[in-house]
């Protein structure tokens, strides 16, 4: 039986929880044969997963879709969303990290 493939676009992005627990944000880059380029979000590496990988981590509830259009946003916003996380000062994502793990733990609960 052939599954069919989960469907993202370029600008979404994938958090994807690996076997140890650990929480990563994938960005989409583009669509490949049977898969997707992704690039994480920490500026590592870019890495094709499979639709396989995806439809799995999907499926046991370790993939999060975030997707995103920026189409409809200002245009001040749009380019604030558009900037990579390293472009951001070390206080704002640490504060950012903070309230996302207290969103987290609200959700919980």
């Amino acid at each position: 039986m052939t599954t069919v493939p989960l469907k993202f676009q370029p600008g979404d992005s994938l958090m994807i929880r690996d076997a140890s627990g650990a929480l990563a944000l994938w960005g989409v880059v583009e669509r490949k044969r049977s898969g997707y380029l992704l690039k994480p979000h920490d500026g590592s590496d870019p890495r094709t997963w499979a639709d396989d990988e995806l439809d799995d981590a999907y499926g046991a509830h370790r993939l999060t879709h975030h997707p995103c259009d920026l189409r409809g946003l200002p245009k001040s916003l749009a380019e604030i969303l558009d900037k990579s996380w390293e472009y951001w000062p070390e206080e704002v994502r640490r504060e950012a990290e903070r309230r996302l793990v207290y969103m987290r733990m609200v959700a919980a609960l």
